[in-house]
């Protein structure tokens, strides 16, 4: 159950609309993240999310991204790997120093050259 998908497909920002519903203790651990939307932005490997449950609105699941398939994400975490359907949350990206923006452009490339 998502009580926040009819005000998501009413309003374009959606990270707004987010950052004001969701929790305090969640909001404040967004920072330095985008909001990823299927139809406007793409997750490659190794990128950092945060995955809130989209019934609590809390953070259940971080982790790097070490596999994609179709809407299953696998995650390095500590010392386990999970994987989510990413139906079932909001994901966040965390925004990387410079240095790991171009490995994102790296494979941002790769994937245009391999279509």
């Amino acid at each position: 159950m998502n009580p926040l998908e009819s005000l998501l497909i009413i309003y374009k920002d959606k990270q707004k609309v987010l950052d004001h519903y969701l929790p305090k203790e969640t909001t404040d651990q967004l920072h330095n993240t985008i909001y990823y939307d299927k139809n406007d932005t793409l997750l490659y490997l190794n990128d950092s999310i945060l995955c809130i449950n989209k019934s609590t609105g809390k953070i259940t699941e971080k982790g790097k991204i070490i596999c994609i398939e179709q809407n299953k994400i696998t995650l390095k975490k500590s010392s386990t790997n999970v994987t989510i359907n990413e139906n079932d949350f909001f994901i966040f990206i965390k925004q990387k120093k410079k240095k790991n923006k171009d490995n994102r452009e790296f494979f941002k490339e790769l994937l245009k050259q391999l279509n």
